[in-house]
């Protein structure tokens, strides 16, 4: 999410623009030239059926021209996510995209340069009946190890049995093809409502696999042991266990695996952005399941996240040495770690305008390293020092916006006194240039609110998240 900018330098910065703007225009210098391979849209309407026709075609680049430009006219990601749930019979998927923006000084136009990876499915199953086909052809007839499908993801009929359908193979294969193990991996595009379920299947025994052995009937150490496993950026995950399981049984401990998985990536907020995916694998003989393993993939290799959780440590440790001072109260900590973080970061405002953010810019690694970030990386920098100068935190995903416009945004919140109080640095930390010149401001707009203060702009689950109705120790700087 963008930090708002100051009204006051709005002001100035849109006088002294229009001044320029009109020494260009009187000029005869301003041109609305377009890409003469562009497809010009007037709506976003228009903009739906432009994509909407590239993606049938499987276009992997779309040049755009956008008639009277704005974000929430031409909003590209939330258009993607719509086709992709109206494209639902065809043979792929839209797996990631790029949007390049760029436009001419003065012109309310801009040109939008889209490109779309797309990833090849096995089949498309309406309802469990059509999955299961799908399965049996690709498993019996041709015998593949690896098999993907994709679904609606409110299906229940086949969600339900994203396991059992390997009994249902087991009973029409060879003996010598008989299913041994099968793992399985939901995948989707964010917020759409279509999944695409990638099986992996071996007609052999299981290959032995070093990891951790854990009760599963133990919860508390279940998660303990997943938590550790994640966190050490384990590429596997390995859980035995001597109980005959029914499909209900079953299925109620694979939920709770994915809750588990849920709530670690939730309190690890950086790893969450190098975590890529997981499947559920099980051995079954007759109708004993023997073990479940889990294993985790990475969008890094696993020496490279260490690395960088290395770094931020270190880097931290430097910090509240700098900033904190013995005898502190909680208060005058909030604001020493705020002020640091405020003051010593750039918001990476370029990538955020093309579309363009790297994972990095939303972990405390960009914002204390790189010194560059957007909401996500001031969000878990703060929480990460609140930690080291024990202030109790966390972080909040919701949205925030302006006029009626809101993104997907995070910021914190802080216990004080037994309160708790909304902090968002990212919108205490305002962009905006004057004469060509960046200028670095700090506000405290939004330091310590209650839900009613913060709630004019933000918006989030708040059945998640502890209630702040305290005001003692809202805070507007000096």
């Amino acid at each position: 999410m963008k930090p708002r900018m100051s009204k006051l330098f709005i002001i100035m910065f849109l006088v002294v623009n229009l001044l320029t703007l009109t020494a260009f225009a009187a000029s005869g210098k301003i041109s609305l030239a377009t890409s003469k391979d562009a497809v010009i849209v007037n709506n976003s309407n228009e903009l739906y059926n432009t994509i909407k026709n590239a993606v049938k075609l499987k276009n992997e680049s779309i040049i755009i021209y956008a008639k009277d430009y704005s974000k929430t006219t031409y909003n590209i990601d939330k258009t993607i996510k719509q086709v992709i749930d109206d494209c639902f019979t065809l043979d792929y998927i839209i797996s990631s995209y790029e949007a390049k923006h760029s436009w001419k000084f003065g012109s309310y136009n801009r040109t939008i340069n889209i490109t779309i990876f797309y990833k090849p499915v096995d089949g498309v199953a309406n309802n469990y009946d059509e999955f299961l086909k799908i399965m049996e052809k690709e498993a019996i007839i041709k015998g593949k190890d690896k098999i993907s499908i994709k679904v609606k993801g409110n299906d229940s009929s086949i969600l339900d049995n994203v396991f059992n359908v390997g009994e249902k193979i087991n009973e029409k294969v060879t003996d010598n093809r008989r299913i041994t193990s099968l793992s399985v991996a939901k995948n989707t595009f964010p917020d759409t409502k279509i999944l695409v379920l990638e099986y992996n299947l071996s007609y052999k025994d299981k290959a032995d696999a070093s990891s951790s052995n854990v009760d599963i009937n133990k919860n508390k150490q279940l998660y303990e042991g997943m938590k550790t496993a994640i966190e050490n950026c384990e590429t596997s995950f390995f859980v035995k266990q001597n109980i005959n399981y029914t499909e209900d049984e079953f299925k109620k401990l694979t939920d709770s695996i994915e809750g588990i998985i849920s709530k670690v990536l939730e309190e690890n907020y950086d790893i969450h952005y190098y975590f890529d995916s997981y499947q559920i694998s099980y051995i079954k003989e007759g109708s004993s399941i023997k073990e479940v393993s889990i294993l985790f993939e990475y969008s890094i290799d696993r020496e490279s996240i260490l690395r960088i959780n290395r770094e931020v440590e270190n880097k931290i440790n430097e910090i509240v040495d700098l900033i904190i001072i013995p005898g502190m109260t909680d208060l005058e900590k909030e604001i020493a770690v705020h002020n640091y973080i405020v003051n010593n970061t750039k918001y990476d405002e370029a990538n955020y305008e093309k579309g363009t953010v790297p994972k990095e810019a939303n972990t405390a690694y960009g914002v204390l390293i790189k010194g560059v970030g957007v909401c996500g990386g001031y969000a878990s920098a703060m929480n990460k020092l609140f930690s080291a100068v024990d202030i109790e935190s966390m972080i909040i995903s919701g949205e925030a916006g302006e006029n009626g416009s809101y993104e997907a945004h995070a910021w914190n919140l802080v216990k004080l006194d037994g309160e708790y109080y909304h902090i968002d640095a990212t919108w205490n930390d305002p962009i905006y240039t004057f004469n060509g010149v960046r200028k670095d401001v700090i506000h405290f707009d939004y330091f310590n609110l209650s839900d009613e203060e913060i709630s004019k702009d933000h918006k989030w689950d708040r059945d998640k998240y502890p209630e702040c109705i305290a005001t003692k120790y809202r805070y507007k700087g000096k």
